[in-house]
């Protein structure tokens, strides 16, 4: 997936790219519409501000949606 990212032209490309990865994970998680899009706009924010690379942000936001899932006892809030 990183490779893919690596090849997109633009930093808002690999942001939406990084943010659809995110999402499609969440959504996988079993998370509700609302976490998804905020699970998404955070991976997205972080590589267009150029703080990490897609496939950190996509590793760290699956990271803390896992987290906060196993926290709350499967019902993350």
């Amino acid at each position: 997936m990183s490779a893919l990212l690596l090849q997109l032209p633009t930093r808002a490309q690999r942001a939406a790219g990084a943010a659809s990865a995110v999402a499609q994970a969440a959504v996988r998680m079993g998370l509700f519409a609302d976490q998804v899009a905020a699970a998404a706009d955070i991976a997205a924010h972080g590589v267009l501000i150029g703080r990490k690379s897609a496939a950190r942000a996509i590793t760290d936001t699956k990271k803390a949606l896992q987290l906060s899932k196993r926290a709350t006892g499967g019902n993350a809030a």
